[in-house]
């Protein structure tokens, strides 16, 4: 019962919020202080304009390069296995392989390069994944009978679990996106050790705050 108190009380939203914050800053830092993306992204020649043919795209979207005309690729499909299906394919598959090849992001309106809302965005799904890992850490209690043993590492079993479902979640976004999208290897590797060191780094005092609130709770 007093698990159940603790993890509804107010210092698992505290815990939320310092961990928000912290993964937030340390961002920040990895942006403007250490080089830790130089060599990740960089423009292209100024000389090449991709907006004349982007323009040429319906409208805002995700966009593979090169492309493939999907209604008649779904037509064919319907239709059942053919000769046409077959060169239709193995024409894709021959400019597919000859490249470049690419994933497009397409807004076709301007905005600014980094509007406040980014930043306002940016707090708010840290606060959600911090609430989140807040809330799996929280379901980490006491190995009973042994409470008095076991009492002074839970803050470091919580800080443990945190770690996993970071550890998961990082690998399950970038992985994907390097073996699905075709994400260069040091952008892939570069956004899974921000992310994952920042998020292990969060968990911490998130799990300190969450084991005093325990402690206090067990008391009631």
């Amino acid at each position: 019962m007093n698990q159940l108190i603790c993890v509804t009380k107010p210092p698992v939203i505290k815990a939320a919020i310092v961990g928000a914050i912290i993964a937030f800053l340390y961002g920040a830092i990895t942006w403007t202080v250490f080089p830790l993306w130089e060599g990740a992204y960089s423009s292209a020649p100024t000389e090449i304009d991709f907006a004349t043919p982007l323009k040429q795209l319906p409208g805002d979207g995700a966009y593979f390069v090169p492309g493939m005309d999907d209604e008649k690729w779904m037509e064919l499909q319907a239709a059942g296995p053919s000769a046409e299906l077959k060169a239709f394919e193995e024409e894709y598959a021959v400019r597919h392989r000859a490249g470049p090849t690419a994933m497009v992001i397409v807004r076709m309106q301007g905005s600014e390069p980094m509007p406040p809302s980014v930043f306002g965005y940016g707090i708010a799904i840290d606060f959600f994944i911090a609430l989140c890992l807040s809330w799996v850490m929280a379901q980490v209690g006491y190995t009973w009978p042994t409470e008095n043993k076991s009492e002074s590492y839970l803050w470091l079993r919580r800080w443990r679990a945190g770690v996993v479902a970071v550890t998961a979640g990082v690998a399950a976004v970038h992985l994907n996106h390097w073996n699905w999208f075709g994400t260069p290897n040091i952008v892939a590797v570069t956004g899974f050790m921000e992310n994952w060191s920042a998020w292990a780094l969060a968990t911490m005092p998130m799990a300190i705050i969450l084991t005093r609130c325990t402690k206090d709770c067990s008391r009631m």
